[in-house]
């Protein structure tokens, strides 16, 4: 929820710097109609679409009735033009190997949805010398498809809230988000009995799962839930080299003639799995676990989240999930029999405690809303930005200068990057700045980069939708106050379609690839 105020003094906005390093942000969206290219395409950034070695397996924008089929859609997308990054373009965001590139870079990484998205930007960061992310991408896949498929918000992961961003980049941040979701709802129905966003997340641990009480969505997972793995030999292994996220597709239920659960097999979807999108399978869901004695590779299964929707049902495709009858002579395995051990997933002080600080912040949010003012009539201040159902149109005619201060109440618990405003096709803002302040009001400017120059025709024809990315930090700056500013004399009709906020989340903690 965003609650609009009248406008305030709530961000002197008083100091102006110089343009320094300009950068792209990990994570572009881009959800405007592919725009042609031209058959031959110079190569930008070694690779890009246009390049001999850029491999365009799979669909870029793809479709379907659920997240299953937007993510079928998908299978064969893999990683191409392998070792041709040279280092000096990967090392900035620390992470040296000649990997992750190709076209999950530009989508699943980026967010790109079509080829001249991913173009547009292999020029631009190849023009100005620009770095993005580089990283295993299998948590940014599950990420993808759930902002595509618009569950278990209208922008993925994405609410309104507490987290304004839809990608979430390694395993453990999701499961912090499962975690954190489930304990606003819980805070939420206790303290106010107030149902709905935010509280749309479920986690179960592996060594919660139990045959005996099996009831998918709500105490066991289902088709589309998320599933964690990590390397284990008698105790977790390092992080990350071993942690890997996927998605259960489809489910069975194999029952005992008097409805007793005697095995659970799943198919599964996941990204950068061989460099590439592929499917996989689980005979046996429990023994899986940290409970059994079965293994994925090495690895075993952390832990289970699940979708709710606003009245907390779980969300998932009851055609997917299937029940077959055997006749079995011989009793249970032993170990289903002895499995009471305790949870041993060591604990996670950095996660534990982020996790409770956005429980804690998204109570304050929740119950209060974001604080949006404006110094003239700007439509649709009462909610930010998302890029599906909420946007701002500013005034025909901007005759004095127009500033929007965005108050996040407090200081958000997470680093902020900085933003991506997403305009519409209406039109670019002539000129722009953006402010941000933590709590002690000290206003700094952000860093926006020039596009003008990217319109020219010494490169490809820029998608007018594509974000702008303003940067506070590359480590992250501490956030509370954001300020828009739109000076006087600016093209009428602008639109923002979207604003994005992209956090430091701590360090990508994923294997780089997996069997």
């Amino acid at each position: 929820m965003v609650r609009c105020v009248t406008p305030k003094r709530g961000l002197q906005v008083l100091i102006a710097v110089g343009l320094t390093t300009i950068v792209l942000l990990p994570g572009i969206p881009q959800t405007s109609p592919e725009i042609p290219l031209p058959l031959a395409m110079p190569c930008f950034n070694r690779d890009g679409p246009g390049c001999s070695c850029f491999s365009d397996e799979g669909a870029w924008d793809p479709v379907g009735a659920n997240i299953h089929e937007i993510a079928l859609d998908t299978v064969g997308t893999e990683e191409s033009c392998n070792g041709k990054i040279p280092d000096m373009i990967v090392r900035p965001y620390g992470l040296s190997v000649r990997s992750s590139c190709g076209k999950p870079y530009y989508q699943m990484v980026l967010g790109c949805s079509s080829a001249a998205c991913a173009q547009s930007y292999a020029w631009h960061i190849e023009t100005f010398g620009l770095a993005n992310s580089r990283e295993a991408w299998c948590s940014e896949t599950i990420s993808y498809w759930h902002r595509e498929a618009g569950i278990p918000y209208t922008r993925g992961y994405r609410n309104d809230t507490w987290l304004l961003d839809w990608q979430l980049p390694s395993t453990k941040v999701i499961r912090s988000f499962y975690q954190t979701e489930e304990q606003l709802r819980y805070w939420y129905e206790k303290s106010a009995g107030q149902v709905g966003s935010p509280g749309r997340g479920h986690w179960i641990d592996g060594t919660e799962l139990d045959y005996e009480d099996f009831r998918p969505g709500i105490s066991a997972p289902a088709p589309g839930s998320y599933v964690m793995i990590r390397g284990y030999d008698g105790g977790w292994q390092n992080c990350s080299s071993t942690c890997h996220s996927m998605m259960i597709d489809e489910m069975t239920l194999y029952k005992t003639r008097d409805e007793r659960i005697y095995r659970v097999g799943v198919t599964l979807l996941q990204g950068n799995s061989r460099s590439r999108i592929r499917g996989g399978n689980i005979d046996d869901l429990l023994s899986a676990t940290t409970q059994g004695d079965a293994f994925i590779g090495t690895k075993k299964i952390v832990g289970f989240g699940i979708d709710l929707d606003a009245n907390g049902d779980p969300v998932f495709d009851e055609t997917r999930l299937h029940v077959e009858y055997v006749d079995v002579a011989a009793p249970r395995p032993e170990w289903l029999a002895l499995s009471t051990r305790p949870a041993d997933d060591p604990p996670d002080l950095y996660y534990d405690r982020l996790t409770a600080e956005l429980v804690a912040y998204g109570l304050v949010v929740g119950t209060r809303g974001i604080d949006v003012s404006a110094t003239h009539a700007v439509r649709g201040i009462d909610r930010i930005p998302n890029g599906v159902d909420a946007r701002w149109t500013f005034p025909p005619r901007i005759a004095e200068k127009v500033v929007i201060v965005v108050d996040l109440l407090a200081e958000h618990p997470l680093p902020i990057v900085g933003l991506y405003l997403d305009w519409s096709d209406a039109g670019l803002p002539d000129e722009l700045e953006v402010y941000w302040a933590d709590a002690g009001q000290r206003p700094t400017r952000a860093v926006l980069p020039d596009l003008r120059p990217s319109r020219g025709s010494s490169g490809p024809v820029w998608d007018p939708s594509a974000p702008i990315p303003a940067v506070f930090r590359h480590d992250g700056a501490t956030v509370r106050f954001i300020a828009i500013e739109l000076p006087r004399g600016t093209s009428a009709g602008l639109i923002l379609e979207d604003l994005r906020f992209v956090y430091n989340w701590g360090p990508a903690e994923d294997a780089p690839d997996n069997p």
